[in-house]
């Protein structure tokens, strides 16, 4: 489609190492999402079976960290524009 541009939500590469080779920065948008970051952490808070311990029967398995959920959870949204 002529004109449409494609941004991704760029969510596991920010639990990346930092020393994590990716390539060039990429482009995209920063959007100031900071009037509703209280929103946005109850938002994920919702989501128990990924931030807290409800689901206890595999030690291994998947759970937001708190470091992430702060990242999650920030002032601003990036977006990731999708070459055309």
């Amino acid at each position: 489609m002529p004109g449409v541009r494609v941004y991704e939500y760029p969510v596991w590469g920010w639990t990346l190492p930092p020393e994590t080779e990716v390539g060039p920065s990429p482009a995209g948008l920063r959007l100031d999402v900071s009037a509703y970051r209280e929103t946005k952490a109850r938002a994920v808070a919702a989501h128990e079976s990924q931030t807290t311990d409800l689901i206890a029967d595999d030690p291994q398995g998947f759970r937001l960290e708190p470091a992430m959920i702060d990242r999650l959870c920030g002032p601003y949204e990036r977006f990731v524009a999708v070459p055309a």
